[in-house]
């Protein structure tokens, strides 16, 4: 919000809150990467399960799916442990940047 202040009792500069906006879609990419890799590993997981009879690589078939299911929910948890805390930056930024 315009005119609002933070800590140190002023309005962010605009630099700052630019910086803002880049770590937002740097999460944002980051969560993508994760699911990327998990959708990876999940299809590389199916893919040694149905089309290869070694034992070996069904087995690492079986470890790559949940290990992927992981990966979605860490991702998850990252992105919105992130987006809080830029959150709570953006309510000092004075550019209204965003469209509500």
């Amino acid at each position: 919000m315009p005119g609002e202040l933070n800590q140190v009792g002023k309005e962010m500069p605009v630099r700052d809150c630019l910086a803002v906006e880049r770590t937002e879609l740097a999460n944002e990419r980051t969560f993508l990467s994760f699911l990327r890799t998990a959708l990876t590993l999940f299809a590389a997981g199916v893919t040694f399960i149905q089309f290869f009879d070694s034992v070996w690589l069904e087995w690492l078939g079986w470890i790559f799916i949940p290990i992927s299911i992981i990966l979605v929910i860490l991702g998850c948890f990252s992105y919105k442990k992130m987006r809080r805390a830029i959150s709570s930056i953006e309510s000092h930024c004075p550019l209204n940047i965003k469209e509500e």
